[in-house]
């Protein structure tokens, strides 16, 4: 586990289980340091957060029969003393604060699946939750969309977030679009959405992810699936 520098780090809570004990003493040590967060995203499952973050408070998840915030699932929600930074109408928490003593950094923990790709068509609202999340006085102003060109579809977003993640010849486009994303369309159809989105420079000329589409994934915090989307072609198609 490299320097993660200062600020904000985010990542799915699947990730932190993996960690080894080096690295996770790494990632509490830095959380430790004031001014950095460390925003941790479902599925917990049957990780032990209080001993991999090494926690002196009070904390377990539970599974909770399906429910909704703001359209989007709800599968966990946490049992605490601590305040809740979100939660369901009926009281259960589902996002709150941690900090380690009065002049640390904070760990922010949420139940809400703000990364899951199968909730692009809730972008937004996964945007706006997500900045709520983070502890910054002044977020970075949205990146300008031309409004000349292609309006993005979903096709159109997941053909980047696969390029975002290495993946731009044709059959291997087929292939994750079906796995990750339940997408069947022919190579013909990929080429003229690779086509489109060169064309107005989300995509270079080989297929890569291009400055538009670097934009893209920053603006929507994709940035942590779309290491998960490398991973696993790495590993062969893993998911």
């Amino acid at each position: 586990m490299g320097d993660i520098g200062q600020g904000v780090c985010v990542i799915p809570a699947v990730v932190l289980s993996k960690l080894a004990g080096e690295d996770s003493n790494l990632l509490v040590n830095w959380v430790k340091q004031w001014g950095n967060q460390l925003l941790i995203l479902p599925p917990f499952y049957s990780i032990d957060l209080k001993e991999k973050l090494q926690l002196g408070v009070e904390l377990d998840v539970t599974r909770v029969p399906e429910c909704f915030y703001d359209g989007l699932p709800i599968k966990e929600s946490f049992i605490s003393n601590l305040n809740s930074k979100l939660k369901m109408t009926d009281g259960q928490t589902i996002a709150l604060d941690i900090f380690y003593h009065s002049g640390s950094g904070h760990l922010t923990l949420t139940t809400l699946p703000l990364l899951d790709y199968r909730l692009l068509d809730h972008e937004e609202k996964c945007r706006e939750i997500f900045q709520k999340l983070l502890d910054v006085e002044e977020l970075k102003e949205d990146v300008p969309v031309k409004q000349d060109d292609i309006e993005l579809t979903r096709l159109h977003k997941h053909v980047l977030l696969l390029a975002a993640g290495g993946m731009v010849s044709l059959p291997l486009v087929c292939r994750y679009l079906k796995t990750c994303f339940q997408t069947s369309v022919d190579e013909e159809q990929i080429q003229r959405v690779q086509q489109q989105l060169h064309s107005t420079s989300y995509l270079t000329r080989d297929g890569l992810i291009g400055q538009r589409g670097n934009e893209f994934i920053e603006q929507y915090g994709y940035r942590a699936f779309v290491r998960e989307l490398a991973r696993s072609a790495s590993q062969d198609g893993e998911w």
